[in-house]
């Protein structure tokens, strides 16, 4: 009995300390939300204000702009402007200043360059400008084998002739004087000379039949001569007459 109302009481403890943490909870809610909303009025406030001043500002600005526009008008029919007034003279003035300034800033330049005393790079035991450049050293700029092929002497020691001297010397196959090799001999084949000819051919075709005979000369498509101008066959003969008296055979 004792342990059913100590468990009561713990669970109705239980219950109202989570009641009032809710509690608590949705009170620092609905305080904070109003907080916000106060700020927020606040600033639509200062807002407002600005919006105001600022309106104010450009009404200022508008009016500001509209009498210098109506001052302008009035004065520019007064005033021509010439070579000789006093806005041409002002302009000549500050282009004169800047010739000025610059044929002194080039003077002091020509100055300075000609104090400065010239490097003797030979006396300094310095290298020269061209080895600097790298233009005193002899660089391969070609290949030495294929300059040996077109005649020029060969930088390895060994000679070689020159493409043009063969087609020069020989002017055929026949010449003697060409640098290509004999042509190879027929000693396999036997008989005296190392070259023995083809075969006859036989005219016994077998069961083959032969070649048809050549066509005679002369012969062509309009039996006038062809291409030759005559021909051995005569014209066809003309169509045979009809029978009858009404054209039916």
């Amino acid at each position: 009995m004792i342990h059913s109302r100590a468990f009561f009481i713990c669970i109705v403890v239980a219950l109202f300390s989570a009641n009032s943490w809710a509690q608590k909870a949705e009170m620092e809610r609905l305080s904070g939300f109003a907080q916000h909303q106060k700020n927020l009025k606040q600033f639509d406030l200062a807002r407002s204000k600005g919006e105001r001043a600022h309106l104010e500002e450009e009404e200022q600005w508008e009016n500001q702009k509209d009498r210098a526009r109506e001052e302008y008008k009035q004065t520019k029919k007064s005033i021509r402007m010439s070579e000789d007034g006093p806005e041409a003279q002002a302009d000549a003035v500050a282009k004169r200043k800047r010739l000025e300034d610059y044929e002194n800033s080039r003077e002091e330049y020509v100055a300075e360059k000609s104090k400065q005393k010239i490097l003797d790079r030979q006396a300094a035991h310095l290298p020269s400008e061209a080895t600097e450049l790298g233009l005193d050293e002899l660089r391969p700029r070609y290949d030495y084998r294929k300059r040996a092929m077109y005649g020029a002497q060969s930088k390895f020691g060994r000679p070689s002739s020159s493409p043009s001297s063969g087609s020069s010397s020989g002017g055929g196959f026949g010449s003697g004087g060409s640098s290509f090799p004999p042509p190879p001999t027929f000693d396999d084949f036997g008989g005296p000379d190392g070259y023995v000819p083809a075969p006859n051919m036989s005219d016994d075709f077998g069961d083959v039949p032969p070649p048809p005979p050549p066509p005679p000369p002369g012969f062509g498509d309009d039996f006038g001569g062809g291409f030759q101008g005559g021909s051995d066959f005569p014209p066809p003969p003309p169509p045979p007459p009809p029978f009858g008296d009404d054209g039916e055979f």
